[in-house]
């Protein structure tokens, strides 16, 4: 003689499938660095993560003599590929400059544009002046250089 167990209530097989979801959406979610503990004698303190990448994310499409559109960050990450979560853009600034034409303004120093390892800087108004075309934007702080973006 079989057994034939009864499904399970629909609630639970939802409830299982969300626990899956969720936890397996944990493991790729970005690790947050505040800083690293250093010290001596005992004493502890928190420093910034050194800036090792600039990255340029600009939406790709453009508009001549117009502020940046839609999309317009710079992600500030350390050595380990984290998002560096404090940093002072007004010690250091970011500069931006163009392969070709110009952008005005491209120095980024103003600390509110700065959030959880991101400058986003459409606020800025950054805008592009010269030919159309594909053009390289890149962004570089006192210690590093992003690679160009294409626009």
């Amino acid at each position: 003689m079989r057994y034939n167990r009864p499904n399970p209530p629909l609630h639970i097989h939802s409830l299982i499938v969300f626990a899956t979801l969720f936890l397996g959406a944990l493991s790729f979610c970005p690790r947050m660095v505040f800083g690293q503990v250093d010290g001596t004698g005992g004493e502890a303190r928190l420093s910034p993560d050194a800036v090792d990448q600039l990255i340029v994310n600009i939406h790709p499409q453009q508009v001549v003599g117009a502020p940046l559109l839609t999309r317009s960050q710079i992600l500030i990450l350390d050595e380990t590929s984290s998002l560096v979560t404090v940093y002072d853009l007004e010690a250091d600034p970011i500069t931006l400059s163009i392969s070709s034409g110009t952008l005005a303004p491209t120095i980024l120093d103003d600390n509110a544009l700065f959030s959880a390892g991101v400058v986003n800087f459409l606020p800025s108004l950054v805008t592009y002046q010269g030919g159309t075309g594909t053009f390289s934007i890149t962004a570089a702080n006192s210690t590093v250089v992003s690679t160009g973006a294409l626009v």
